[in-house]
């Protein structure tokens, strides 16, 4: 089963005023990934308000991206939540640890 990784990190920003979850750090860029060939493989991503609608946002806790998992994924998927990281720095520090986790293994 292929493993989906959800990461996110805080823009700094708060493009939708006040809303439910948005946060002292603002908006969040969530993206989704799976390692492929020993390299991140981009597969979604979505700007959502919030660490709360991340998670909506990008199908870990609705059904919001399931198509373009199954897509990517047609035998089975495992969404994996890597959370909500302080900066884009921070994510991408967290991705290239997971990349390089993922090649080993696999």
């Amino acid at each position: 089963m292929t493993k989906i990784y959800v990461i996110g990190y805080y823009t700094g920003k708060n493009s939708y005023g006040v809303i439910q979850d948005a946060g002292p750090d603002g908006d969040v860029m969530g993206q989704a990934f799976i390692i492929r060939d020993g390299g991140v493989v981009y597969i979604e991503y979505h700007y959502s308000s919030g660490a709360y609608w991340y998670r909506h946002d990008m199908g870990i806790t609705s059904d919001w991206k399931h198509d373009t998992y199954k897509e990517y994924c047609p035998d089975g998927y495992e969404l994996i939540d890597l959370g909500v990281y302080k900066n884009l720095e921070e994510m991408d520090a967290r991705i290239d640890k997971v990349s390089k986790a993922g090649a080993n293994n696999g």
